[in-house]
């Protein structure tokens, strides 16, 4: 399309920017880097007002900083560790106090979880799939200075950016998460192999035994 990685940024940036005039339904005239546009006008403009909530993404200092200062919530990736959760955290509040902003907003990380009844059979699947889960990544230079280490030894994987074990422990996973300010855990089993019982099992198991247990956010079981 034209674009560069050093494009990214600026039209990120832009297009916030465009999309928060044009939400309020007023005529809009832009003249941007990246766009540009003369008397445009939603038809129809959201409910929620003064828009829908915006969660950016963040593996950096910068983009966590860049979500508290645009954004109204901070989406951690799989490949971000407990302390970079907590790191960025900070960044975040940090950028939205400067707004002004100083009640409670969301954070959510995205988290491999493996759970089994026994601990050592969630450590043996999450072995076969986890190691080198970011590495093609890293081979096609998405690996920068500022952001996230994408490949880490598999005992700081599961201790640091996954959620793997038995229910208990699972569950003491999940408070740490909540500890460093994640209000939010997206779940993604993994499942390499998987028989098409085992998934069903799995989330079973989550729901009954791990996800009662922990109210994330205020809410039980988000």
């Amino acid at each position: 399309a034209g674009l560069t990685r050093k494009d990214r940024t600026g039209r990120f940036e832009e297009a916030i920017a465009l999309m928060k005039k044009l939400w309020t339904g007023e005529t809009v005239t832009h003249h941007g880097r990246y766009f540009d546009l003369t008397e445009g006008r939603m038809g129809f403009t959201p409910v929620q007002k003064p828009h829908p909530p915006i969660w950016i993404g963040a593996q950096s200092t910068p983009a966590a900083e860049r979500a508290g200062r645009l954004g109204d919530g901070l989406l951690v990736p799989p490949q971000s560790t407990i302390p970079n959760i907590r790191e960025h955290a900070s960044v975040f509040y940090a950028a939205r106090h400067a707004r002004g902003l100083t009640d409670q907003a969301p954070i959510g990380a995205f988290r491999n979880v493996c759970v089994a009844e026994r601990r050592e059979d969630a450590y043996k699947l999450a072995e076969s799939v986890l190691p080198g889960g970011f590495e093609y990544y890293k081979k096609v230079g998405l690996q920068e200075k500022n952001t996230v280490e994408l490949v880490l030894p598999f005992e700081q994987e599961v201790r640091e950016r996954a959620i793997v074990g038995d229910p208990d422990e699972c569950v003491d996973r999940i408070l740490e998460y909540e500890a460093t300010g994640v209000t939010h855990i997206y779940v993604r089993l993994i499942q390499a192999g998987w028989s098409k019982q085992l998934p069903i099992d799995t989330i079973r198991l989550l729901g009954e035994k791990v996800l009662s247990r922990v109210p994330l956010g205020g809410r039980r079981g988000d």
